[in-house]
């Protein structure tokens, strides 16, 4: 009951007062954490159920703990989750079936996810919604719809989150036709009345694809009220597509319905230094700070010979930061040898170019690289976790350093992955 109202500081109080502690009280802790965000404190007590005698994981357990891996890309626990899963014989179990194909995919193992995927029962929506979301991810819209079709061929009945999927997936390949195609046909085909969420997949799609004015006309058109998700794919797009006086109106609506989420006040005040407009990026950080709002670090993640190597954005405090910055330094200089252009844009602060340069240089994402490539083999694949949206100047970034480097740098942002290569992304630059 607390964890469901965010008080996870109180199921955590109630549990530790309790004498005897059945898998029930431990999946609901484990519950609270993960759905509030709290995905190491998940799996740290997940962790000590494991060394309890006599306790094995439910159905509910593991339900539970996948998501915290899926979250933080714990792709190693994940993996022994499974494992554990196989020994109590849960494994081919469809809803923990369906939470191990979601977390395999966001921890980058699309290939396991779908090899999943083949060996679980398939009869109900669910393993399919999550093989289909989970290439929508990695930016393979084809392949998505073609698990779609073949969904249909099975006698599979979409439902609302499979059109979720679908449309994301059409969304992060750039897929503006099938996209909208699809959108008409879940009401006049498949008999499923769009929900807001559907209407922001859209917009997104819209948005992306640079049609703001028809994302806008769209919303204002909408039978269903639009929510921040919605607003927000607008905002996003009107940022990529430097849109101000749209922008300007999306975050309207946005601070008004979602007033406490800092995600958009960035948003805004990113398009706004984009366009070069510092009095509205002051104005949008005061208004911030007058409700006490506070930007949340970026942080960027690497797992290393097996251990997990955590980055805060302009954090100075790694032992080995020196050689870090060292590194990313003379990389700076090739990549600008080979026609790179820091776009100063994504610095919220009013200083002079060299200290932009210098903010950019120790983004969360440029760390974890940078760190990867000093600590591992020449040319290996280097996979990073982030937080947060990664930022236009880093994705054009770790584009050259690929060029460079002759790596693969893969990386899962809030959004999706980037797959890095040669000097391309997966994504052809809609995300």
């Amino acid at each position: 009951m607390y964890g469901k109202i965010s008080k996870v500081e109180y199921s955590r109080k109630v549990f530790d007062r309790m004498v005897f502690r059945d898998v029930i009280s431990w999946n609901s802790l484990i519950t609270s954490y993960s759905q509030n965000g709290l995905a190491n404190e998940a799996i740290e007590l997940y962790e000590d159920m494991e060394k309890c005698e006599g306790l094995k994981p439910v159905q509910g357990t593991l339900a539970s703990i996948l998501p915290a891996c899926s979250h933080l890309g714990a792709l190693r626990k994940g993996m022994k989750v499974h494992g554990q899963a196989i020994k109590v014989g849960l494994h081919l179990d469809v809803f923990v079936g369906t939470c191990l194909i979601d977390m395999y995919a966001k921890c980058g193992r699309l290939a396991d996810a779908m090899t999943l995927f083949l060996t679980i029962p398939r009869s109900s929506s669910g393993p399919w919604n999550a093989i289909i979301a989970g290439h929508g991810i990695h930016g393979h819209g084809n392949k998505a719809l073609e698990l779609f079709s073949q969904m249909e061929q099975q006698g599979i009945h979409p439902d609302h989150i499979t059109f979720v999927s679908l449309l994301s997936a059409c969304s992060h390949a750039g897929l503006f036709q099938p996209g909208e195609e699809y959108f008409q046909l879940m009401k006049s085909k498949y008999n499923i009345e769009p929900m807001v969420k559907h209407y922001a997949c859209i917009v997104d799609l819209l948005g992306r694809s640079g049609h703001l004015e028809s994302a806008y006309k769209l919303i204002q058109n909408m039978p269903l009220q639009p929510d921040a998700g919605v607003w927000g794919a607008l905002l996003a797009a009107c940022r990529i597509h430097g849109n101000v006086e749209l922008g300007r109106l999306a975050s309207t609506f946005l601070f008004e319905i979602d007033p406490k989420n800092v995600g958009y006040y960035v948003l805004l005040s990113n398009l706004y230094a984009k366009d070069g407009e510092w009095k509205g990026v002051n104005q949008v950080r005061a208004l911030a700070r007058q409700r006490e709002l506070f930007k949340v670090p970026g942080w960027s993640s690497i797992e290393v010979n097996g251990q997990m190597n955590l980055f805060f954005t302009g954090s100075q405090s790694h032992p080995r930061y020196e050689e870090m910055y060292q590194k990313l330094v003379t990389l700076l200089a090739k990549m600008k040898n080979l026609g790179y252009i820091p776009d100063s844009s994504f610095v919220l602060q009013d200083v002079e170019d060299d200290e932009k340069e210098h903010i950019l240089t120790n983004h969360s994402e440029r760390l974890a690289i940078a760190f990867g490539i000093i600590s591992t083999s020449e040319r290996s694949a280097l996979h990073i976790f982030k937080n947060l949206r990664i930022c236009g100047d880093c994705h054009n970034a770790t584009k050259y350093i690929t060029r460079i480097t002759e790596r693969e740098i893969i990386v899962r942002d809030s959004n999706r992955f980037h797959h890095f290569k040669d000097g391309s992304c997966s994504c052809q630059d809609h995300w």
